[in-house]
């Protein structure tokens, strides 16, 4: 055993992925563009369209940030130089990361919403994350500085 549990323990994300479809293509810089304006220096960038797509599949499904990095098999430090690179292509696909990222902050508050109606301790435990001055004890009376 490799330490990385069995064959099973895994959920095959790969096969939930999306492929990538030319209508969702987000505008990648290439190779041959850098080479057209000047002499490329260093590696071809890991930044491709199905990576692009794949980032994006897994933050709409609630993965954090470095987890879906691991992922795609880049790290952590690539992924905050993307989402802060200020050229057109990144700002796109930063735009569609954050409606991705967004879409799952919804459908997870969405059924905390729903459980709490049922179980008081979800709709307290949204009420800490959401108001924490108001309803976490650990805040409740402390000023903030801000």
């Amino acid at each position: 055993m490799t330490g990385r549990g069995e064959e099973g323990d895994r959920p095959d994300l790969d096969s939930h992925a999306p492929s990538l479809a030319p209508e969702t293509q987000v505008e990648v810089l290439g190779h041959n563009d850098a080479m057209r304006t000047r002499q490329a220096v260093g590696r071809p960038t890991k930044f491709t369209p199905l990576v692009a797509e794949r980032l994006e599949w897994l933050a709409s499904q609630g993965i954090e940030r470095n987890a879906a990095a691991r992922m795609v098999g880049i790290g952590r430090t690539t992924l905050y130089r993307w989402l802060n690179d200020p050229r057109p292509a990144f700002r796109s696909w930063r735009a569609h990361m954050r409606q991705a990222e967004a879409s799952a902050e919804v459908a997870v508050t969405a059924n905390i919403v729903r459980r709490s109606k049922t179980d008081w301790r979800a709709g307290y435990a949204w009420l800490k994350a959401r108001y924490p001055e108001r309803w976490d004890p650990r805040f409740v009376g402390h000023k903030s500085r801000n």
